[in-house]
């Protein structure tokens, strides 16, 4: 007579996973009650996820490895998860001097995989121009497979700029109340009669001729 052994119907029950990018791939795992004892390599597991795959979900695919067995296998579907990768931030030089531009800080960003170049957005939380204390934040990063830290600020300042003001010297040539003895003595002397006068700067250049009922009387002004 003949007879017939029918292949064993289970379950695989795939687990889902999850790895961050850049990173190694997870061993793939699934619940497979039924199997006979001793049997291996009954099924394998799949994914085209790998440590350069962008952030997002994959299928992981059973398949099939001995005919002993017919195979239903569940949870294939979105059973990768391949999360954002958390970057550091390195801030560069915090201290400007004041020159009319804004000013920022550069930051660096680290831990990064695959050879990747993003850069990052920061804002102050004032218009950074004038001379004051600010706050500078990252506020976003150019690539979606990275995420920012808990950390994303740092202070930065610009200060005044020094400038030098240097004041040219000036010689004053008093005639007035505040003037010295020699130049009392000659006024002194002026006669009360009326006339005519002249004023000369220290170069002797004439400067002003005025007349006089009285020239004793002249109200002497202050001239540079």
């Amino acid at each position: 007579t003949e007879f017939v052994i029918d292949p064993l119907a289970i379950t695989i029950t795939i687990e889902n996973k999850t790895s961050i990018y850049g990173d190694s791939i997870v061993k793939l795992s699934a619940t497979d009650n039924g199997i006979v004892d001793g049997d291996t390599n009954v099924y394998s597991l799949s994914t085209i996820a790998t440590s350069a795959s962008p952030v997002g979900s994959y299928d992981i695919e059973g398949t099939a490895l001995d005919d002993n067995y017919t195979i239903t296998f569940e949870n294939e579907a979105d059973a990768y998860t391949i999360t954002p990768r958390t970057v550091t931030l390195t801030w560069g030089e915090t201290t400007f001097t004041y020159d009319k531009t804004e000013k920022l800080p550069n930051v660096t960003v680290g831990n990064l995989a695959n050879d990747d170049e993003i850069t990052a957005t920061i804002t102050s939380n004032k218009e950074s121009i004038n001379a004051n204390n600010y706050v500078a934040t990252v506020i976003a990063l150019s690539s979606t497979n990275y995420n920012l830290p808990n950390e994303v600020t740092t202070e930065f300042v610009i200060n005044r700029s020094a400038i030098t003001v240097r004041i040219e010297n000036k010689i004053w040539k008093i005639y007035n109340n505040v003037m010295n003895e020699n130049l009392k003595q000659k006024l002194s002397k002026l006669t009360t009669k009326s006339g005519v006068y002249v004023m000369k700067d220290a170069d002797q250049n004439v400067i002003y001729v005025g007349k006089a009922k009285n020239l004793k009387n002249i109200k002497w002004r202050i001239f540079w």
